[in-house]
């Protein structure tokens, strides 16, 4: 039995059809993925630059996790530094009684309160710690945080116990030595909190122009895409009249003969 024979003029409008339906189908998906399709290719130059983006976006996600471990590790230093600051002035009272009394026993017991305030400050200073880090201990810790693959933040740990202070009953200017080293060791580490801080909102404003572009690249206009899906559905409806019409006008040429 000899195959269907379609009129060139079927054939021409069937081949719109498809490339109609085609078409429609794309604009579909693109509407339904949210997501901009490239035919004929797996990934798309397009996906390709999305992609890089994307892997530099995660990456100073990454690098944001430490950033923010250091902020809290400097800003938990800074406070013990300020409540050893706070001690040092009740120990300068102490010392200025101390020297203003002659009774032994009364000098005994402002030693006693002494002595116990100055343990404080090892305690503040021993418990000052996040993370395992201790930034004013006896022997503290230095802290490197990594804010890019090439670039770090150093925080030198700042010995702030009583004997690396230095400080006593009977020397009131050591006391006064004491919050000037405290006060430095805040400030010093206080200016690193702050470059941390400052490097923190740069790592978010890239991270998101990052994203931004990302998704420029990739992500479709919902508003386009539904009415491109619309143009397409109506194009579609369109082309399938056509071909009852060719159809129909191809019979009714057979019917002359």
């Amino acid at each position: 039995m000899a195959g269907i024979q379609l009129t060139p003029a079927l054939n021409t409008t069937l081949d719109a059809v498809q490339r109609i339906q085609a078409l429609s189908n794309r604009h579909a998906g693109d509407l339904a993925s949210g997501r901009q399709r490239d035919d004929g290719y797996a990934s798309s130059p397009s996906d390709y630059v999305a992609q890089s983006l994307s892997g530099q976006a995660s990456d100073l996600l990454a690098v944001k996790d430490s950033i923010l471990q250091g902020a809290s590790k400097s800003q938990v230093a800074i406070d013990g530094l300020q409540t050893i600051d706070k001690t040092l002035d009740q120990l300068k009272s102490i010392a200025l009684q101390y020297q203003n009394t002659g009774d032994a026993s009364q000098q005994a017991r402002l030693q006693s309160q002494f002595d116990t305030l100055s343990q404080q400050v090892d305690n503040f200073a021993r418990d000052t710690s996040f993370g395992g880090t201790q930034l004013i201990s006896a022997q503290p810790d230095d802290l490197t945080i990594p804010v890019s693959d090439t670039s770090s933040i150093v925080i030198d740990g700042q010995a702030s116990d009583s004997n690396s202070l230095g400080f006593s009953i009977t020397d009131v200017a050591s006391i006064d030595g004491a919050k000037v080293q405290v006060r430095a060791a805040q400030q010093s580490i206080g200016t690193d909190s702050s470059s941390i801080e400052i490097r923190d909102n740069f790592t978010n404003k890239l991270v998101n122009r990052l994203q931004e572009g990302a998704a420029k690249l990739t992500d479709v206009d919902l508003n386009e895409a539904a009415a491109n899906a619309l143009s397409a559905a109506t194009r579609s409806q369109l082309s399938f009249a056509a071909i009852a019409l060719a159809a129909k006008s191809d019979r009714a040429i057979l019917q002359l003969f």
